[in-house]
């Protein structure tokens, strides 16, 4: 298994290194993007970007990845995962219904039109409107906590050490749902 994620990590960077060279940002101003790749994106994203933020996932628990894609964005066929697309609403419910399942283990991606960053999905609940809780690998900081992003994204420090954001707040930034299912025993 060890030789397995050695050589993902290898095929991870080697992809890396050759979507960074091809790939040419040009940042005009905060709100405006440009790329100048064949891969290009909505908000500047690649290939590379799913790669970054999934493969630790699908190499930890060694399950087949699924990736849930807000339809705005074009990846292209991806051979290293499979990719679905859909609008954030239903990503969302998907969200929402595997996670309470306590079957499912995934990541986010989120991008501020600037930068990405990837995000522990915890909870979603729905209370008068919708709420995602997550976990931001900055520990006690998030990404997406008000003045860390351009995306005007405020999220809150809840008391159990999680994030929220709103609904408006997640449909403005989510990229995409990379989720795992585990065993149960």
């Amino acid at each position: 298994m060890l030789k397995k994620i050695i050589q993902k990590i290898r095929l991870w960077k080697s992809k890396q290194e050759t979507i960074d060279e091809d790939l040419d940002i040009n940042i005009n101003d905060s709100q405006n993007l440009e790329t100048n790749s064949n891969n290009k994106n909505i908000d500047g994203l690649a290939p590379a970007n799913l790669i970054e933020a999934f493969l630790p996932l699908n190499m930890f628990t060694g399950k087949p990845l699924n990736i849930l894609i807000n339809e705005k964005y074009d990846f292209g066929d991806m051979k290293e995962f499979p990719l679905q697309k859909m609008n954030v609403l239903m990503i969302l419910l998907m969200m929402e219904k595997m996670l309470n399942s306590g079957k499912v283990v995934g990541t986010i991606l989120v991008s501020d039109g600037l930068t990405s960053h990837a995000l522990s999905p915890i909870r979603v609940t729905q209370e008068k409107s919708y709420r995602l809780y997550f976990k931001d690998p900055w520990g006690e900081e998030s990404f997406l906590e008000e003045g860390k992003n351009i995306a005007s994204v405020s999220a809150i420090k809840e008391n159990d050490g999680l994030f929220s954001i709103s609904y408006n707040e997640y449909e403005s930034v989510i990229v995409a749902f990379g989720f795992v299912t585990m065993d149960t025993a």
